[in-house]
């Protein structure tokens, strides 16, 4: 299940399922018990527990309040000089798009991934987003507005690829955004969700290469009206481990220039013309 006022989802087992038929249908908790006893031929006082226990889960979660993004803080507002800031121009679909970073590690994180979108300069820009590193995260702007705040450099990249992606698309809302990768042919895709360094981004790209559409390698969002995966053509970070695999089946990607990220040595593969 998925809130869109919540990052994430919320998994409900079989039994979980039953009882919030029951319990969004308006259904008596001590009437849900009941009728989760006579379905599983429990006891009624067994079936009341469990019930109880479900809702006080749901109520640290899945019914949670959600208190409104306050406005942002005053040290974020200093820190929105963009003198010494890096101003990168890219186009992704229809849009154009001014991205400001601040120098260090989250240029570092962000830069490499917008060659593939990347423009010469831009006189007026559609949209303009800008980064700001603050004592308590990073803080992820849209002119004025304060879209995100995340805890650090590689969230906050993830948050940015997906916003272009978004409002490339006309502000089109996510139902959900997994972390998997998901590649396809046609309008077919398939989805991979795992773990970090678990080879997302290596299977990706070698399923790219052989000439599958590269939707995405880390975050997959799926847009809440279309149910559609929009295609996130941007740069895929290959860990020096994965090197061998990617040879294999990219010739150019030996000679590419390697930097290193996290205490690692990493390339940064752009995406084929077919992930447009």
């Amino acid at each position: 299940m998925a809130r869109p006022d919540l990052k994430g989802l919320f998994l409900l087992n079989e039994t979980a399922r039953l009882i919030w038929d029951w319990f969004a249908g308006g259904t008596p908790s001590r009437e849900i018990g009941a009728r989760l006893a006579e379905t599983f031929d429990i006891t009624v006082s067994q079936a009341d527990q469990d019930v109880e226990a479900t809702i006080r889960t749901w109520e640290t979660g899945l019914l949670v309040e959600v208190v409104p993004d306050s406005p942002a803080t005053p040290h974020a507002k200093v820190l929105h000089d963009e003198i010494g800031c890096h101003a990168i121009d890219c186009r992704v679909e229809r849009k154009t798009f001014r991205i400001l970073l601040p120098p260090g590690d989250l240029f570092d994180e962000i830069a490499p991934r917008l060659d593939s979108v990347r423009l010469s300069e831009v006189s007026r820009p559609d949209i303009e987003l800008r980064l700001s590193v603050a004592p308590d995260g990073v803080y992820l702007f849209r002119g004025d507005e304060l879209l995100s705040v995340e805890e650090h450099a590689t969230a906050a990249r993830a948050v940015l690829l997906q916003e272009l992606v978004r409002l490339a698309r006309g502000d089109s809302e996510w139902l959900a955004v997994l972390h998997a990768a998901a590649c396809g042919i046609r309008s077919n895709a398939v989805i991979f969700p795992a773990k970090t360094h678990s080879g997302k981004t290596t299977l990706a790209a070698v399923l790219m290469q052989s000439g599958h559409t590269l939707y995405a390698d880390d975050s997959v969002g799926i847009e809440r009206q279309s149910l559609e995966i929009p295609a996130m053509p941007f740069g895929l970070m290959i860990r020096e481990g994965s090197w061998p695999v990617i040879s294999a089946s990219v010739p150019e990607f030996d000679a590419l220039p390697w930097v290193e990220r996290y205490g690692q040595r990493v390339k940064f593969l752009q995406p084929a013309g077919n992930s447009d």
